[in-house]
């Protein structure tokens, strides 16, 4: 699926920020889910870019880990990583 996002940067001068990303997931077990959150430009054509905003790139990957329950209640350790430039001004 798709992830569109904007936002406003509320710095004086500034333009809102619009990150497009594609969402990929794989299950590698069943304790074990990777979620990648990369720029595409798929929905160009669908949703034509707004010249009043600066596009920002990222990409962003989550690991979910289930880990023994402690006294009857689930626990999950979760890895992130992230790489976002807001670009421009």
């Amino acid at each position: 699926f798709y992830y569109l996002s904007r936002r406003d940067l509320k710095v004086t001068g500034f333009k809102h920020r619009e990150f497009r990303t594609i969402v990929v997931w794989k299950k590698e077990s069943e304790d074990k889910l990777i979620v990648c959150y990369n720029d595409t430009d798929d929905l160009d054509e669908e949703y034509p870019r707004d010249p009043n905003v600066v596009y920002g790139s990222s990409r962003t990957i989550w690991e979910y880990k289930r880990l023994a329950k402690v006294e009857g209640i689930p626990q999950t350790r979760v890895k992130f990583v992230a790489r976002v430039d807001v670009a421009g001004s």
